[in-house]
């Protein structure tokens, strides 16, 4: 609207603007009912968005609304990580090779050093029959894993097993077998595949993705 001498802009301090202010303490009052007056969870994002509106719109605290405003974005990028890596492995069930692709591409740039992301490479590539790049790809792995991800190593290994067996390097792979049990010897899933390979029974891994070898190998 073209402001003339009888169309004047609001002031801070027009009527309009204390309706406005009025209405929306009114409106925060309401919702500090349901959600008080600390900091609600992380995860309860939708009463985080009413806590940090009212204690920035209503109580001028922008420090405090920012803090929050942290923990949240911080449990959302727990979370997504967790969603991703599910997502992730799901497609890899449902044999989705190219989305599975550019979902590793996005992760790789999220997360470059995570051990979890390169397992899942490591599995792509083991799937396309790139066994030589799986086994890169997992020596790399090994010095990322936390002392607490020992499940994530075992099931590292075992990937490192499968590799080393597809390329008839057998007795290569019982050697790694028993190294891994003299340093991790409640692995469970290691000691079932070593007792296979010395009694000959260890099924070789075949590249159940090979006709799409050229377009999804990354």
């Amino acid at each position: 609207m073209k402001l003339t001498s009888k169309s004047r802009k609001p002031t801070r301090n027009s009527p309009g603007n204390f309706l406005r202010l009025g209405a929306r303490a009114a409106y925060f009052k309401r919702s500090l009912k349901r959600i008080g007056k600390k900091p609600p969870a992380p995860y309860d994002l939708n009463a985080s968005a009413e806590w940090i509106k009212w204690k920035f719109g209503v109580k001028g605290q922008a420090r405090g609304a920012l803090r929050h405003v942290h923990r949240c974005l911080n449990e959302i990028a727990s979370r997504e990580y967790d969603f991703l890596m599910t997502k992730a492995n799901l497609l890899g069930y449902l044999e989705e090779w190219q989305e599975l692709k550019s979902l590793l591409v996005y992760l790789y740039e999220r997360y470059p050093n995570d051990a979890e992301v390169m397992l899942e490479h490591a599995e792509f590539l083991s799937a396309h029959g790139q066994w030589e790049k799986a086994l890169s790809v997992i020596r790399r792995a090994e010095s990322r894993i936390r002392k607490e991800q020992l499940w994530l190593l075992e099931n590292l290994y075992r990937e490192k097993l499968d590799c080393l067996v597809a390329l008839d390097r057998a007795a290569a792979a019982k050697n790694e077998g028993k190294r891994i049990l003299k340093k991790h010897k409640r692995f469970s899933i290691i000691r079932s595949a070593l007792r296979s390979l010395e009694g000959g029974t260890y099924k070789k891994p075949k590249a159940y993705a090979q006709e799409q070898l050229t377009t999804a190998s990354t």
